[in-house]
């Protein structure tokens, strides 16, 4: 299952989620994925699941920690690192009952 969506919700703003090839990326070696508040948009570099799942959840992070004005704890990539991790495998391993 693929928790990638193409768009969210964040605060009313409609945040876009783009993945992109390799020939496409813009971005230094290492970085595998960007959140720009400006154009309310998610990159990702295509990858395997596992890897954009877990980067789409770390710029996710970065999202709502820049939306609730807490940029000090945004650029603290550990902290960022860590939720998403925890994020991830929460909806990963997450299992739903069936409506009736």
């Amino acid at each position: 299952m693929n928790l990638i969506p193409a768009k969210f919700q964040v605060m009313g703003c409609t945040v876009e989620v783009q993945v992109r090839s390799a020939e496409e990326w813009g971005y230094e070696d290492g970085v595998v994925g960007i959140y720009d508040p400006m154009r309310h948009k998610i990159q990702l570099l295509q990858a395997d699941l596992q890897m954009m799942e877990h980067a789409y959840f770390h710029e996710l992070v970065h999202c709502v920690l820049h939306t609730l004005g807490r940029e000090k704890l945004s650029s603290d990539e550990q902290l960022v690192d860590t939720v998403a991790g925890l994020l991830h495998q929460a909806m990963k391993t997450a299992v739903y009952n069936k409506g009736k």
